[in-house]
């Protein structure tokens, strides 16, 4: 019979069978989640040792002050802006044999370590293990994306895991290199892919918990969303994948746009004959609307950047 965390609590020979973790948050300007974040990592209920990186991204706010309250590593990574630059900046500083990566603006369950390192190391052909990630709604603006914007895990010919919940055998990240820095998103995607191109396998494990806190205001969703788009282009253009619908991009522009003017017009007459006063379910279809045509713009302006990088390449040669 297996021991369960409580009962394995005190045993030492347990204990020291359990692998190393460096948990390596990028931060910038987190001031409002950083504290939230750091106490749920810091009161994990792991066996081994684990240790808990800050790489502070040229925070300008109390960030950093904050952090320093907790037990954990606070590094500065200046020379970039960017979360995949931090990112590997925390790399370079971990002698772990696995790396954990979350948000600042995120909350890990108290046993999140445990269940990301127990799948990880069943197998050797585990190369990456991500969990599920829940939304914390806090007031209505978040109530509204948290119920249009879902964090999913893709299970195609391509699987990927997010940086909000996923560990790595740090043997595999020096085997495939680490992040791309160049990604402003999908830089998780990019070593997803290149871990599966290696042949390890990429894994799911839904016991092990992140909470995320949804960001406040419309434009913040919709900046996030044209980034990933951004990502999605790059992403599959490095990879040399072609996707069919990237040739119906301009055709799915039209289509949102429409809708989200029909959407737009019906919310107004709803609000100028107060027919509706439940004004959250009415804003949802367009806020929907309004986050589809922020990654179509995001995927035309990828791709339309990358090629316009290859053709300058092409000409220099």
């Amino acid at each position: 019979m297996s021991k369960t965390i409580e009962n394995a609590q005190n045993d030492s020979v347990t204990k020291n069978i359990w692998p190393k973790v460096s948990v390596i948050i990028p931060a910038y300007n987190a001031e409002d989640t950083i504290e939230s974040c750091l106490r749920s990592l810091t009161r994990q209920r792991y066996l081994g040792e684990f240790e808990v990186i800050l790489v502070n991204n040229r925070s300008t706010d109390n960030t950093v002050e904050l952090a320093k309250n907790q037990n954990v590593k606070v590094i500065d990574a200046f020379c970039s802006q960017g979360s995949y630059y931090a990112r590997n900046v925390g790399l370079a500083c971990s002698n772990s044999e696995i790396v954990a990566f979350t948000d600042s603006d995120c909350v890990a369950d108290k046993n999140w370590i445990h269940y990301l390192v127990q799948h990880l190391t069943q197998s050797s052909q585990v190369g990456a293990v991500g969990g599920e990630i829940r939304h914390l709604e806090r007031n209505a603006m978040e109530t509204i994306f948290g119920s249009t914007l879902g964090i999913k895990h893709i299970k195609d010919e391509n699987p990927y895991l997010v940086t909000a919940n996923v560990a790595y055998k740090m043997k595999v990240i020096k085997e495939v290199g680490p992040f791309d820095s160049t990604f402003l998103s999908g830089g998780d995607v990019d070593i997803s892919w290149r871990i599966f191109k290696k042949g390890y396998q990429i894994a799911v494990e839904p016991k092990a918990v992140i909470y995320h806190f949804p960001r406040k205001t419309p434009w913040s969703f919709f900046v996030q969303i044209y980034k990933n788009g951004l990502g999605w282009a790059k992403t599959r253009r490095k990879h040399q994948i072609e996707d069919s619908q990237a040739l119906e991009l301009s055709l799915l522009l039209k289509s949102e746009l429409k809708m989200l003017g029909v959407f737009s017009i019906g919310v107004i007459k709803c609000m100028l004959l107060r027919k509706n006063r439940n004004s959250i379910s009415i804003m949802i279809p367009v806020f929907s609307a309004i986050l589809n045509f922020a990654v179509i713009v995001g995927i035309i302006r990828g791709y339309k950047t990358v090629y316009s990088k290859e053709k300058e390449r092409s000409l220099k040669d």
